[in-house]
């Protein structure tokens, strides 16, 4: 089974090659050839100092990536592609388009239409690529002439670096346009500036507004000093006068009694006056109140106290006096100040404007001078623009050798690689869908019954013995010796199943292990002893059971193997099965039992005719033949269930024809 399906692979695996090869005939070959063009990130530098016209994005290849995408996009365009068949004058080579241009000429009648319909045809076979990790493309065109091939994709190629050129002129040509505009409105701008300038500084005397300047920052300096001064002298003259407040409502003796507060003669006077109580006093405790110097010194005692009231009020007076003109001295003062700052600031607001307006002055002019500049390299590069083509033709296309489609190789290794999956696609299908015995143990699996051994796939004589026989011989005998087994019939399920093979070589191995056998045709429908022995048919089974012979002797023949005689099947008879329904059978193997060791039965088929089954009730065992590969279990379980149902002494299975 295996050799089939590797023989199945093998063809398969052959056979997609040979239709490829073939096929291949009949394809009309395509050759591709393909020019290569550099597209520099920058324009070559004519002049080292400028710069170009035409700006290309700048940064890594993520960035350049889509002006890449956009080249590819501009060669496909139908501008190019016109310019590629003008140059080289392709319009009227007929291996070029072929009927294709037929076709479109029947359909339009204008010649721009035409001439856009088979540029597009181009376009369709043409195909242009960024090489990996470079700033190259690769223009390539397929056709199947290979001069066709190299001429167009090396037309394109130059018509593109052609179209790239016109392109920047046409730029540099409007770029120079709209910067001769931008020059003259950057000039009035300029002088816009310089005029409100110059107007400004008229109006207000910028030649002497830094001196003004400087004396109002000098005295704004100074009158900041003396506020400073005159609000240390305010708060101290108001400390005092707080003070006086608060010690004059204590009393007459209050403010003399805070010495850095009181005068001089205040403290003298309340001196005196405390010297004075104390006399009043002394005097009132020895003479009363009514004496005479009790009375001078009281009368002395209250001028006292009012010249106290008098200077204490003028103490008072002259603090208040401090204090308003410490404040009327801070607030003229302050106001000097502000009046400096306000000039000074004025000042500062006026000359931070002259700034601005010539700041702007200084940059309307950079700006002026950049865009004159700019426009001054515009009008050199329209003179070098030529020199300045950033995309120009790294090689030109050469003329193919091989084609590019069918591509032979590839192809067949494909067609070998889909026959060979084809096949095993159907040993799959085949292998599923096969349900054959091919084993023992499945023939176990199916049967229920142990199977005793197997015979190998037979190449020689039929009756030569294999050492699988050998081992089924030995299996037999171990039966032998659990049961009594004289008579054995090799039986199979259908026909094909090799049990005649099975039976034979089965005898042969008995018969060399020293024990007398005979082997019996029960198969009187095709029967196939006699010429596997090369014995004649003689009266045989049929002739014994339909009563033309009594002798035993007269059916046995002698065989090549010695201790093994045969019993044909004889004169093939009208009714198989009656013949072997009747007692005569019985009698036979009887006297078949008394003469040999064993008695070996080959029967036909169970599964096309009855004549196994009964002959199978009337031996001491039944041995079931299946053919790896070709018995099927359904059919194997039905015949081993008939013989159940008769209740025939099954002994075990054996599996013929393994490989």
């Amino acid at each position: 089974m295996v050799l089939r399906w590797w023989l199945l692979l093998t063809v398969f695996t052959l056979i997609g090659p040979a239709i490829s090869y073939a096929a291949l005939h009949w394809v009309t070959p395509v050759y591709r050839a393909g020019a290569t063009v550099v597209v520099a990130p920058r324009s070559p530098r004519v002049m080292d100092d400028m710069r170009p016209v035409v700006d290309i994005p700048d940064g890594g290849w993520r960035v350049f990536e889509p002006y890449m995408e956009t080249q590819i996009a501009v060669i496909k365009t139908r501008a190019v592609t016109l310019a590629a068949l003008d140059s080289e004058r392709l319009w009227t080579e007929p291996a070029l388009f072929d009927q294709e241009s037929a076709a479109v000429s029947a359909r339009v009648e204008n010649e721009e239409d035409m001439r856009a319909r088979m540029a597009d045809m181009l376009i369709r076979r043409l195909r242009v690529a960024r090489l990996p990790d470079s700033l190259t493309l690769s223009i390539q065109f397929e056709h199947e002439d290979p001069i066709m091939a190299a001429r167009v994709a090396s037309a394109l190629a130059h018509a593109y670096v052609r179209h790239n050129l016109r392109l920047k002129d046409q730029l540099i040509e409007q770029a120079s346009v709209e910067l001769a505009a931008i020059v003259e409105q950057r000039g009035d701008l300029r002088e816009a500036a310089e005029s409100a300038a110059r107007r400004y500084a008229e109006r207000h005397d910028i030649g002497g507004v830094d001196a003004r300047r400087q004396e109002a920052t000098a005295a704004r300096t100074y009158f900041n000093h003396r506020v400073l001064d005159a609000t240390r002298d305010m708060i101290a003259a108001q400390a005092r006068w707080d003070r006086i407040l608060q010690a004059r409502k204590r009393g007459m003796t209050g403010l003399a009694v805070e010495h850095d507060l009181a005068s001089r003669a205040l403290s003298e006077l309340r001196v005196l006056g405390v010297t004075l109580e104390k006399d009043l006093a002394e005097i009132k405790l020895v003479y009363g109140p009514k004496h005479d110097k009790w009375l001078a010194v009281n009368k002395q005692l209250k001028q006292v106290r009012g010249a106290i009231r008098k200077e204490t009020r003028g103490i008072v007076e002259a603090a208040r006096a401090r204090y308003d003109v410490a404040v009327a001295r801070h607030h003229a003062l302050k106001e000097q100040f502000e009046a400096a700052r306000d000039e000074d600031t004025s000042l500062a607001g006026i000359l931070a404007e002259h700034d601005r307006l010539i700041g702007e002055v200084e940059r309307q002019t950079e700006l002026h001078d950049r865009v004159r500049l700019r426009h001054q390299e515009t009008l050199i590069a329209r003179g070098v623009a030529q020199a300045a083509n950033n995309v120009r033709v790294l090689q030109a296309a050469a003329i193919p050798e091989r084609p590019t489609y069918p591509r032979r190789a590839p192809i067949m290794l494909a067609s070998a690689i889909f026959g060979l999956f084809l096949g095993f696609v159907l040993v799959v299908m085949f292998e599923r869908g096969d349900r054959t015995i091919k084993t023992g143990e499945q023939l176990e699996q199916v049967s229920g019954f142990p199977c005793l051994g197997t015979a190998p796939h037979l190449t020689g004589a039929r009756h030569e013995v294999s050492e699988e026989v050998r081992a089924l011989r030995a299996q037999l005998l171990f039966v032998t010796e659990q049961r009594e087994l004289t008579s054995l019939l090799v039986t199979g399920a259908a026909a094909g199943c090799g049990r005649t093979t099975v039976a034979l070589q089965l005898a042969t191995s008995l018969a060399l292990a020293d024990r007398k056998v005979v082997l019996v045709e029960a198969d009187m429908r095709r029967p196939a002893m006699n010429g596997a022995l090369g014995l004649p048919e003689g009266q045989g089974l049929s002739g014994w059971l339909a009563g033309h012979t009594t002798a035993v002797e007269e059916l046995l023949q002698s065989t090549p193997v010695e201790n093994m005689h045969l019993i044909a099947s004889g004169p093939r008879p009208e009714n198989p099965a009656e013949l072997l329904n009747s007692l005569r059978l019985n009698q036979l193997l009887a006297r078949l039992r008394g003469r040999f060791d064993t008695v070996i039965v080959d029967s036909p088929p169970l599964a096309t005719v009855s004549d196994g089954l009964a002959v199978a009730t009337r031996v001491d065992g039944v041995l079931m033949v299946a053919r790896a590969g070709v018995t099927t279990g359904e059919q194997f379980a039905e015949s081993l269930r008939a013989l159940t149902a008769l209740g025939s002494p099954i002994v075990g299975t054996v599996l013929n024809d393994v490989r």
